[in-house]
């Protein structure tokens, strides 16, 4: 009997590397990774932008709205009716030099009055010291020149008034009134803008 022959097939382990989760490898995945967080703060950064922008943009309006607001409280303290016509020529003119040119007060005293009021009965009077302020300089001086021809205006004015007619805001400031178009009627030039009663007493 011949040997037996071992016929024993040779088994060749081949080692199979275990399948990534990641296809594209460890260094591109962190390539990626950084990639999205560049993206991320770049976002924050404009967004951080457009928050200082729009903050600034609203206290450059809030303090521009004020600004106007100023203004306008002190031209109507000085006497000047703010107008849309009257905005529009000083912003024409170069904004707030012109508001200052637009805004000089020339004032002028006409003095300490004391008028014999029309009431029968009873004897009453208005003491009273009356300041007005005119648009130049020029103009002041023509009334301190005619200072008899204003003054007579403002007595004869206030001496046809009666007590009742003085005693309350809405009677003084029709006087007011009535000064102001009898003054600018004795004007040839200038103007005057505003009576202003210093002393007011009626007794």
């Amino acid at each position: 009997m011949g040997k037996k022959r071992s016929d024993t097939s040779a088994v060749t382990q081949v080692d199979v590397p275990p399948l990534s989760a990641n296809p594209q490898g460890p260094e591109e995945t962190g390539e990626w990774e950084t990639d999205q967080t560049s993206r991320a703060k770049k976002l924050l950064v404009y967004a951080a932008i457009a928050v200082v922008a729009f903050l600034a943009l609203v206290g450059a309006s809030v303090i521009f709205v004020g600004g106007m607001e100023t203004a306008f409280a002190y031209l109507s303290l000085r006497g000047v009716q703010v107008t849309p016509s009257v905005i529009s020529a000083q912003v024409d003119q170069g904004g707030e030099g012109a508001v200052q040119a637009a805004t000089p007060a020339v004032m002028q005293p006409l003095g300490h009055f004391v008028v014999n009021l029309l009431d029968a009965g009873r004897t009453r009077y208005i003491n009273a010291r009356i300041e007005v302020e005119v648009d130049t300089e020029a103009t002041a001086r023509v009334i301190r020149n005619n200072q008899t021809k204003f003054r007579d205006a403002v007595i004869s004015l206030i001496g046809n008034r009666t007590y009742a007619d003085l005693m309350d805001v809405e009677g003084k400031a029709r006087l007011r009134e009535d000064l102001n178009v009898r003054f600018n009627r004795l004007l040839s030039n200038g103007q005057v803008h505003r009576i202003y009663f210093t002393e007011f007493v009626v007794q």
